[in-house]
């Protein structure tokens, strides 16, 4: 039996200080793009550090119709090959490097579309590392593999009151106050270990007007409720006397919008459920995790309807 060595990699330096530095390479990485006409397919929207080892450059492409933005991306891939012979991913990551001035582990690109009122399309993104010396790159460039939420919430301290009363504490039940609600029943649903070893945590917040959206990762039997502890994970923490988990794990992508009723009576929220699975011996990286569809479709859709209901009877509780 063959077991991967238990070896630490090094610490990466903080470079969180440097994010003036990097916020101005990124307008030249964009003089870059521009002078070598791969600025006519993207654009840079920011340059931010997620951990304070790690730089991510996010890149959109020029269109906000999402066939329209897979078309010019494909065809930059084509031209640039054909013209320099190897992949235009490779010269984004090695240009973003270079102008950076940081280690390639340290750093990553990210290429997305944002829809008309400036949010991503979950259904597309390539992501582009550098792991055991070559430039790796990850891409989805299709449909949303994604269920969907839609709620109508009308809370039960504006029932049955006059439209008087309904306007003075309507305003408790703005987008804000909803979102954050929302959020207090994902942490208290969410981050609480099912499995020994797993840390889900609620990340990647993002509230921006009517819409939110944020991601949970490290979830154990939350949508894959069948999943067991395979045989040869028992075989290691008996040898090991160790008490781990192996079962697959689990990454949700949560997005709402919101929208108030006419009469100011409720409102509604609908969203996206995005349900994807990796290893259970180690944390996978963002781009190692796989969509749960179409071989785990039927479970994330009934996953999709329990969740809906249990927001909603939290949502219409809320005072």
């Amino acid at each position: 039996m063959a077991l991967l060595p238990a070896t630490l990699p090094a610490q990466d330096q903080d470079i969180g200080p440097d994010i003036g530095f990097f916020r101005s390479q990124a307008l030249g990485y964009q003089r870059w793009l521009d002078a070598t006409g791969i600025g006519d397919a993207l654009r840079v929207d920011q340059v931010r550090v997620k951990e304070p080892g790690k730089l991510e450059l996010l890149l959109v492409v020029k269109s906000t119709d999402l066939d329209t933005a897979i078309g010019r991306w494909k065809r930059l891939q084509q031209d640039f090959l054909a013209r320099e012979g190897y992949p235009v991913t490779e010269k984004l990551f090695r240009v973003f490097m270079h102008k950076m001035e940081i280690p390639p582990e340290q750093g990553n690109v990210q290429v997305y579309v944002k829809d008309a009122s400036g949010e991503y399309i979950p259904c597309f993104y390539v992501w582009i590392w550098q792991e055991n010396a070559e430039v790796q790159t990850e891409a989805r460039l299709n449909e949303c593999r994604s269920s969907e939420l839609d709620l109508l919430i009308r809370p039960y301290a504006l029932r049955n009151i006059g439209a008087a009363q309904t306007n003075r504490i309507n305003s408790r039940y703005g987008p804000e106050a909803v979102f954050e609600e929302v959020l207090r029943y994902a942490r208290a649903r969410f981050e609480t270990p099912r499995c020994d070893g797993r840390q889900p945590r609620v990340e990647e917040v993002v509230i921006k007007g009517n819409r939110l959206s944020f991601t949970v990762s490290d979830l154990c039997k939350e949508v894959l409720r069948d999943e067991q502890e395979p045989i040869w994970g028992k075989v290691l923490n008996l040898i090991y006397s160790q008490d781990k988990s192996f079962i697959k794990r689990e990454r949700l992508s949560f997005s709402f919008s919101y929208n108030a009723l006419d009469g100011q009576q409720g409102y509604t929220l609908t969203g996206l459920i995005e349900g994807k699975f990796g290893s259970g011996i180690y944390q996978p990286r963002q781009s190692g995790y796989i969509d749960m569809e179409p071989d785990f479709q039927d479970y994330l859709k009934t996953y999709a309807i329990n969740f809906q209901n249990a927001l909603r009877e939290r949502l219409e509780k809320q005072k």
